[in-house]
């Protein structure tokens, strides 16, 4: 490996730290997702300064030359990388989708509400008797119909995680007895 190139890996692994800390400090960067970056960065500082390594992992596994073997590293990182996040984007799509039903349900029972009370009023002034109201809900619950993932994982024999949770109800303090 040239000396050039030992010299440009030292050099980007330590403008990488310094980008990323930069990042971190303002917020732009979560430090969970940073640790990656760093681990990356850290191998590149290794592999620059210490060719020693590339070498024999080079000659170990027949690669033609140490350079090749640090771009190879380099890539397979980077396409580690590329699959982590498409998991997460996969992950984070499915609680969108999720999101956009429980909102869509809500929209219509708060619609069914909202004409329910229309139609009240409309019977006060004209008379007539309105479709009923449905019951108020108990203080602190939210109203769960099942999503599109609950009934799959219903089919599959895992159990469904509840969309909503019940909200803790604030405790009432206990007057001391005299």
């Amino acid at each position: 490996m040239s000396d050039t190139i030992r010299i440009v890996l030292v050099i980007a692994a330590v403008i990488g730290f310094i980008f990323f800390m930069v990042n971190i400090r303002r917020s732009k960067l979560v430090i969970a997702d940073s640790i990656y970056w760093f681990v990356f960065a850290a191998i590149v500082l290794i592999l620059g300064l210490f060719p020693q390594i590339a070498f024999f992992f080079s000659r170990t596994l027949g690669v033609a030359s140490a350079s090749n073997l640090v771009y190879l590293v380099i890539i397979a990182l980077l396409l580690f990388r590329i699959f982590q996040m498409d998991i997460k984007i996969s992950q984070l799509n499915t609680k969108l989708q999720n999101l956009t039903q429980d909102t869509a349900i809500l929209r219509s029972d708060y619609e069914q509400i909202e004409t329910a009370a229309s139609a009240s009023s409309a019977e006060k002034k004209t008379g007539e008797k309105p479709p009923a109201i449905p019951a108020p809900l108990p203080a602190g619950k939210i109203p769960h119909r099942e999503t599109q993932a609950e009934k799959k994982t219903e089919k599959e024999g895992e159990q469904p995680q509840a969309a909503f949770a019940p909200l803790p109800l604030p405790e009432k303090e206990k007057e001391p007895v005299h």
